[in-house]
């Protein structure tokens, strides 16, 4: 038997809201309540309004991207520092 901790860590966006043009980039940039660890993971979501979460990504601490849901989106993540982070998203329905 394994027994596996989660911990909820605070993640605070460097800007409120962000948009682009359909088909080019938006970058999110984000701030974690501590320094990241290598055993951190990080989830991303999205949700549009009346709809539940939809799983979008999820990514190391060394912002690695390990799974991907969404076909035809293209993420990169940057960590700028131990407790910041950027996550770039490419694709037609961001907006």
């Amino acid at each position: 038997l394994q027994f596996l901790s989660v911990r909820c860590e605070e993640l605070s966006p460097v800007k409120d809201e962000e948009s682009s043009l359909e088909g080019s980039t938006v970058t999110l940039s984000y701030r974690f309540s501590r320094e990241a660890k290598s055993s951190d993971y990080f989830f991303w979501y999205r949700q549009y309004p009346g709809k539940p979460p939809e799983f979008l990504i999820y990514h190391l601490s060394s912002g690695k991207v390990m799974k991907q849901e969404i076909s035809g989106l293209s993420v990169t993540v940057k960590i700028r520092d131990r407790d910041r982070a950027a996550v770039e998203a490419q694709n037609y329905w961001i907006g």
